[in-house]
């Protein structure tokens, strides 16, 4: 039978071959202005920017992560794009910066859920599963994580995170504390 996708699954196919680096910045722009059957109507430039400015800089959590840096390595893992990476790494360099690796799926041509981008990721960080400290956001990579024996737990606040790193021994300066 014929199956005609909702304009939703054709957006979420669309996004997800950019994230995966299977659509170049330029081919999705173009697709997506198709997708909503109008003329382009921003630069490319003026485009990403419009797209991309969806970031704000988590301050506490900056503050932990800048703590652990000289005592852990730090490994970035993120589903995100090529638009997005470079906003990004322009505005908030000091996000970026104390991650020793950072793993973007569209670099990689992997996206979380999949075991391979954890497997890269604990690859990259020279260390076994066993012996990594995973933190997100979204529950379903925090259960995807755990199934490869990585220590998965599902980021709710830098105050319960750094009780977690605690359970560890990873101790942080108490000034690192915050929301």
């Amino acid at each position: 039978a014929l199956r005609i996708s909702s304009p939703v699954e054709v957006f979420e196919t669309l996004s997800t071959s950019f994230e995966k680096g299977d659509r170049p910045p330029d081919t999705f722009i173009a697709s997506f202005f198709e997708l909503l059957a109008i003329e382009h109507p921003f630069s490319p430039r003026a485009f990403a920017d419009l797209w991309s400015d969806i970031f704000w800089k988590n301050e506490p959590l900056l503050a932990l992560v800048e703590r652990l840096r000289d005592d852990v390595t730090l490994v970035m893992l993120s589903n995100t794009n090529a638009l997005h990476t470079c906003f990004a790494e322009q505005h908030f360099p000091e996000v970026f910066e104390p991650f020793a690796h950072r793993l973007y799926s569209h670099v990689e041509h992997l996206r979380k859920p999949d075991p391979a981008f954890f497997r890269r990721a604990v690859e990259r960080a020279g260390v076994d599963p066993g012996d990594c400290l995973y933190f997100d956001d979204v529950k379903l990579y925090v259960d995807a994580a755990a199934l490869l024996g990585i220590h998965a737990y599902h980021y709710v606040s830098v105050d319960a995170a750094r009780d977690i790193l605690a359970v560890y021994e990873v101790l942080v300066p108490e000034t690192a504390a915050a929301a």
